[in-house]
């Protein structure tokens, strides 16, 4: 589940807009906000020799949680050769 609506993305871009900052500030805002709201969200990002984003890489704290069980259920499921009744989720 995300932990803000459509509505609040819209309102967020135009309060930026409004300042005047560039699309990689108002990104890098942004993700500054959420990390403020989930502790474990974790983003990084690289520049270009003129200083332009080039890469962003964002996960926020459900994700890597969905990830980790995920990870975990298919580490079961190789090494039992399937899906096991007797496996408790």
């Amino acid at each position: 589940m995300v932990g803000f609506k459509v509505k609040d993305i819209y309102n967020t871009i135009e309060k930026q807009r409004r300042a005047g900052a560039s699309d990689m500030d108002n990104a890098l805002k942004y993700l500054q906000m959420l990390k403020a709201r989930d502790p474990c969200m974790f983003w990084k990002y690289s520049l270009d020799e003129q200083r332009r984003l080039n890469n962003i890489f964002w996960c926020d704290g459900a994700s890597q949680y969905d990830f980790s069980v995920s990870a975990i259920l298919w580490g079961l499921m190789r090494r039992t050769g399937g899906i096991s009744t007797n496996v408790p989720l």
